[in-house]
């Protein structure tokens, strides 16, 4: 195998870019082979328990963190109970290439983090959905970091349009944003969005209780909740009854 061109290598590991047993393993076959799939090893991470998370952290050396572009820890048991903050900080601050981060249900002090991953310019998806004390403060300093951000999901934050006014106005590029259960925006913010981003094409405001338009007013947006409106295509999608 070692004597394949390295493109075919490379398309063969990239088919095993999600088995990281066994990527590990190839790892130790040669030199070569080391070379190929340490890059698909160190792409994405995937973390069961806060243990391995920690003994990751600690093992990776400057090359190694210039490799990770994913960070999910949506499998990670226990990380809404545990403080994962002080493990998570030195690895973010570090991680200079990281496109997605998300770190939904968390126990963090989202602050310390938004400050971690200020270095991260590359970033184009976030999510702190269901982590506490996300404020005003902390979505507005993100977003002056990362004017980049596509996607950005801080569901059940206690923000005020003043977050959307800051998002609206740093994060043009914007595509997905999930602010579903922020009960302190208004309308107000939604029609700033709305006006602002012109590439928006989902946002989910399911019970944002204090949002309430006046009829057909966001019709106009590509895709709201389906709980609360429904555009065009979404009625015609489901067909006739």
């Amino acid at each position: 195998m070692n004597y394949l061109a390295s493109e075919i290598l490379h398309v063969i590991t990239g088919l095993l870019q999600d088995d990281q047993q066994t990527l590990a393993q190839l790892t130790f076959v040669s030199r070569t082979l080391h070379n190929v799939a340490t890059p698909y090893l160190y792409r994405a991470p995937v973390f069961l328990n806060i243990p391995q998370l920690s003994l990751f952290t600690q093992s990776l050396t400057p090359f190694h963190f210039d490799l990770i572009k994913t960070v999910d820890l949506q499998l990670l048991a226990h990380r809404w109970q545990q403080p994962i903050g002080a493990i998570l900080e030195p690895l973010l601050q570090q991680t200079v290439n990281l496109e997605r981060l998300d770190l939904g249900f968390c126990n963090l002090d989202p602050q310390r983090i938004v400050a971690a991953v200020s270095r991260c310019s590359a970033l184009k998806s976030l999510s702190l959905n269901a982590v506490h004390h996300v404020s005003d403060q902390v979505v507005i300093a993100f977003v002056q970091d990362h004017p980049n951000i596509i996607e950005l999901e801080i569901s059940c934050a206690t923000i005020t349009d003043e977050s959307i006014y800051a998002i609206s106005r740093y994060c043009r590029s914007l595509e997905e944003l999930d602010i579903s259960g922020c009960e302190q925006i208004s309308e107000e913010g939604i029609r700033f969005l709305a006006q602002e981003c012109k590439h928006i094409r989902y946002i989910n405001i399911k019970d944002c209780y204090n949002v309430i338009p006046e009829d057909g007013e966001f019709d106009a947006l590509p895709t709201t909740t389906d709980d609360i409106w429904q555009t065009d295509d979404d009625i015609s999608d489901q067909g006739d009854f």
